[in-house]
């Protein structure tokens, strides 16, 4: 095991001592021995769970089961936690649900010995390399990192919006919203590529149609985003100056109108509304996970496209079930030029959790970057720990490939021998937060285009609903 995991087994054995006495929730005298996660579909691989496992009993000297159950949207996993008060460890929200269970005291914080290590691995803290502690520095008390930390832009969104002072919230993976589409042209072709991409690079694309071949999500918060965008189109291309100018404050008033409630909620609630209601009749299916295998086995090719995830993408965009990688190169992920959103899923403790400590210790093992690095591979999403994403980047383009200590182990050869046009908008997918220069091909970030959602209130979250409901009721 790297120095990490040696170093926090002080930590955790302590935790084994004030848990030892307590008596855990649950009922059983076997709870403890069980670790309960509610995670989105496909999102924590079994080697990283056995991984866990193993970890467990060589730190603790005890064993532990994981047992995983998966949902669909945020808004089914609030259902069971706070309505069903069900007996899950670990939960798997993003960022504005992590707000509302905060509001509602459905969450416990972690420890913050735990959560300080946590940290330093979001932020790539330094570590000294003979004693593998992080670096603080002794003045102001703070984790010491590299100049050339990219990971900030990141931090800042997580510490503004849903987690202000990294107590609720460990961030597992993060990514953006846009649109997927099949290319069906020669990838060599700078003009053509770019052309295909500029009509399919706004939102507008998934309502000014005439054929039912979109996919839109089964999820009321994504889908009303949408459609704000689509109504504030002209909006937002005077305020950024024909979308060159994010950094115009108006533009950044809008977007930050856009993901919150606002004085205006009823008069957005209303036009997404009617914006969904004529786009219905266009939809081929509300999906939530089962969108991106039927558009990666036929439906792609036959010209259909929609809404999609970041997360989404790389599973389509990149398949690693064989033995080497295949790479699905005519596939194309789009950040919608007027704005996205930016989404985040950490791992936080249910106030119903019944083993506290194990939930605690796997925080801790997942932010390990060799297991985040494993992670990011599996689940085709940027991982939030910092050196695991410059690991990931150096594996996809090393800087010397003639290095003859380079393995084969040690970077995906398949991929660099993709076109560049595949390589940099799937690394602009993985690394968001990164300005991508491949080729002839540059992508600037689009973060400063992208908002984080904000939980709403009671009443309009329970109006969101409703209204979303309603329109999903009946087929098209």
């Amino acid at each position: 095991m790297k120095n990490f995991l040696k170093r926090i087994v002080g930590i955790c054995l302590t935790l084994v001592i004030i848990f030892s006495g307590a008596i855990l929730l649950g009922g059983c005298a076997s709870r403890d021995e069980i670790l309960r996660l509610y995670v989105p579909g496909e999102y924590v691989d079994d080697i990283a769970i056995s991984g866990f496992e193993t970890w467990y009993k060589e730190t603790t000297g005890k064993n532990i089961t994981v047992v995983k159950k998966e949902f669909d949207t945020n808004e089914t996993m609030y259902t069971m936690i706070a309505t069903k008060r069900q007996d899950f460890d670990i939960i798997c929200p993003s960022d504005y649900m992590v707000e509302r269970l905060k509001k509602e005291n459905l969450l416990v914080k972690i420890d913050s010995e735990i959560m300080s290590i946590i940290k330093a691995n979001v932020v790539g803290a330094l570590i000294d390399e003979e004693t593998g502690d992080f670096i603080i520095n002794e003045e102001t008390g703070e984790f010491v990192i590299d100049a050339n930390n990219n990971n900030l832009s990141f931090m800042n969104l997580v510490q503004s919006s849903f987690d202000p002072n990294f107590e609720y919230a460990s961030p597992y993976m993060w990514g953006t919203m846009g649109i997927m589409y099949y290319f069906n042209g020669d990838l060599n072709n700078k003009q053509e590529v770019d052309l295909a991409d500029s009509k399919k690079s706004s939102w507008r694309n998934l309502f000014d149609v005439n054929e039912r071949k979109i996919y839109m999500k089964d999820s009321e918060r994504d889908s009303y985003t949408v459609a704000l965008f689509n109504y504030y189109y002209d909006e937002l291309k005077e305020l950024s100056n024909n979308f060159t100018n994010f950094e115009n404050e108006q533009y950044q008033e809008l977007l930050t109108n856009i993901f919150t409630l606002g004085d205006d909620f009823d008069e957005k609630l209303e036009q997404a509304k009617t914006i969904l209601t004529n786009q219905k009749k266009y939809v081929y299916d509300y999906e939530s996970d089962e969108g991106k295998d039927a558009l990666l086995t036929s439906k792609g090719a036959q010209g259909y496209y929609g809404a999609f995830w970041s997360c989404d993408a790389g599973y389509i965009m990149a398949d690693f079930s064989g033995d080497e990688p295949v790479y699905n190169e005519n596939f194309r992920y789009i950040v919608a030029e007027e704005g996205s959103n930016v989404w985040i899923d950490s791992f936080c403790i249910s106030k119903y959790a019944g083993n506290k400590k194990a939930a605690e210790m796997f925080m801790l093992y997942m932010s390990d970057p060799e297991v985040a690095f494993n992670c990011m591979d599996y689940t085709g999403c940027t991982s939030s720990i910092y050196n695991a994403t410059v690991d990931y980047f150096n594996y996809l383009m090393p800087e010397d490939i003639n290095d003859p200590e380079l393995t084969e182990d040690d970077w995906d050869e398949v991929f660099y021998n993709c076109s560049d046009a595949f390589k940099s908008n799937y690394l602009s997918l993985m690394f968001p937060h990164l300005d991508i220069d491949i080729g002839d091909y540059h992508i600037s970030s689009p973060l400063n285009r992208c908002g984080i959602m904000r939980d709403l209130d009671i009443k309009a979250n329970d109006d969101l609903l409703k209204m979303w409901t309603n329109l999903r009721r009946f087929t098209a």
